[in-house]
């Protein structure tokens, strides 16, 4: 059932399943919080599993302004803290996972775990084809054309990998419903990015850290990951056979088992 908490951009709307430890799924951009239906049951069987759809998207309030990585890690905040949760593990996917990497070394005392899936704040390059896309997008912004602009997001370099897949019409069905608010902000593409030292914080101050990436993801995402296992201390990565940029939706199964094991190991200890 959806609920609603108020954040610095209206409402945020949420979903709570299960009992036991909190774990926080952040969604990646472009999508909402039904990206993570084929995980929440098998989580919420052990943990108390929060779902949300950051602003803009999904069933959240959509503002004309405030779509830069500070105000989405406000949203992040908002649902922890409206929620009362003191210590939780902490997962993002793309998007969703760079929130989650600056929360987490905003707040490590309150992190239990991070995973981080297909994206995270690194100073690695950035990958051609995804600086494309984005330039492409937002060329169809300056036109005005929402449906052309969804669509395209839907077949550009990331999102496309998943075509032909068992979750592919679920996919769809998310990304062509989106309200696109950012086409009515007028500070469209001058946020600034997320800060880069959050790796080097993640060096200093190591958190228990999974990094799963899709072994089809762009090779500027797979760097990523390769840049975190080498950097901090302790990390594990998991490379999901078969499964591109939205592993969580190609590989379900393995997903959830890896997500699940890694929790269990460090709720146990």
């Amino acid at each position: 059932m959806t609920a609603y908490l108020s954040g610095t951009g209206g409402r945020i709307a949420y979903e709570v399943h299960g009992a036991g430890p909190w774990i926080v799924l952040a969604h990646g951009g472009g999508l909402d919080r039904r990206m993570w239906r084929p995980q929440i049951p098998a989580l919420a069987a052990r943990y108390r599993v929060v779902a949300f759809d950051f602003r803009g998207q999904g069933e959240s309030d959509a503002p004309e302004t405030g779509y830069g990585p500070d105000d989405l890690l406000d949203d992040l905040r908002a649902v922890i803290d409206g929620l009362g949760i003191d210590r939780l593990h902490l997962a993002g996917l793309s998007q969703g996972a760079a929130i989650a990497q600056l929360y987490a070394v905003a707040h490590p005392d309150r992190v239990k775990t991070l995973i981080l899936a297909g994206g995270s704040v690194t100073p690695t390059p950035p990958d051609p084809a995804f600086v494309a896309h984005l330039m492409r997008l937002n060329a169809l912004m300056e036109e005005g054309d929402a449906t052309a602009v969804l669509r395209a997001n839907l077949e550009g370099p990331l999102i496309a990998q998943s075509k032909g897949t068992p979750n592919w019409p679920l996919i769809e069905e998310i990304m062509l419903s989106q309200p696109l608010p950012q086409m009515r902000d007028p500070r469209r593409g001058t946020y600034p990015l997320p800060p880069v030292e959050a790796a080097a914080r993640l060096r200093e101050h190591p958190l228990p850290l999974l990094i799963v990436d899709g072994e089809r993801d762009l090779p500027g995402i797979l760097a990523r990951g390769d840049y975190l296992l080498a950097t901090v201390p302790g990390a594990r990565r998991v490379i999901l056979p078969n499964a591109g940029h939205l592993s969580n939706l190609d590989q379900p199964d393995l997903f959830n088992a890896a997500l699940l094991a890694f929790l269990d190991e460090h709720e146990r200890s």
